[in-house]
Order: structure tokens, then C-alpha cells, then sequence
């Protein structure tokens, strides 16, 4: 199976488990997916933004979980992907929920890794 195809049937699995109540099946479509995505952005990051693309273009909810795996790799598309900005703007920009995701899981990470508990940063 293609990697973009298994990143999308992964998915619409995870939701069809979440939604019929079946934990195990569930928590093997988010490894399955998990695989994929890392498959993908060592591939093309260009294929893995556009199924995030078709992700944020569903209906679906999406728990945080999920969001979680997703936001991970968009931060590492960001970051280890030549060019990787200008691929995901235009999906950031399109997405706001997935924006908001994003904005989520950076403050959580910052606030986790680096903030003190008075609310001040580490030098």
C-alpha cells in the first residue's frame, strides 16, 4: 500500500473505531498511522502535507491524541524538510484548526521544557 493511501486509510479507520467505541482497534489505526507519517516525511513531505490537507478537509472531529501525532510531524516537516516552510503555510494558513493544534502543542511543549514555575523562562 502507497504510504499517502495507508496515512488516509489509517485515519478513517481511527475515526470509525472512536465512533463505534473500539479502543484496541483504535489504538492500532493511530500506530499504523504513526508508521505511515514517519514513512512519508522521510519520502516526500510534499505527499504527507497534502493528506493533512485532506485530513483538516474532513468533517470528522479529531481527538487529541491524533492531533498530537499529526502536530508532531508537521513540526518535523518544518523543521528537517528542505523547504519545508513554504509547504506547510498554505496548509496552516487554509486550516486554522490545525493552526490552533500547532499553537497548542508548542505552548505545551514550551511550558513543559521550558518554563519555570514562576512562570519565567530558563536562560
Amino acid at each position: 500500500m502507497d504510504t499517502p493511501h495507508a496515512m488516509s486509510t489509517s485515519l478513517q479507520v481511527y475515526i470509525s473505531a472512536d465512533v463505534l467505541g473500539i479502543p484496541s482497534l483504535k489504538l492500532l489505526a493511530k500506530e499504523r498511522f504513526y508508521d505511515s507519517v514517519q514513512k512519508q516525511i522521510v519520502s516526500s513531505s510534499a505527499n504527507f502535507v497534502s493528506v493533512v490537507d485532506e485530513i483538516y478537509s474532513m468533517d470528522s472531529e479529531l481527538d487529541l491524541s491524533i492531533l498530537e501525532e499529526i502536530c508532531v510531524a508537521f513540526m518535523i516537516t518544518l523543521h528537517e524538510c528542505e523547504g519545508g516552510w513554504e509547504l506547510t503555510a498554505p496548509i496552516l494558513s487554509k486550516h486554522a484548526e490545525l493552526s490552533m493544534s500547532m499553537l497548542r502543542f508548542t505552548y505545551s511543549d514550551v511550558s513543559t521544557n521550558y518554563m519555570l514555575k514562576d512562570g519565567s523562562f530558563r536562560p
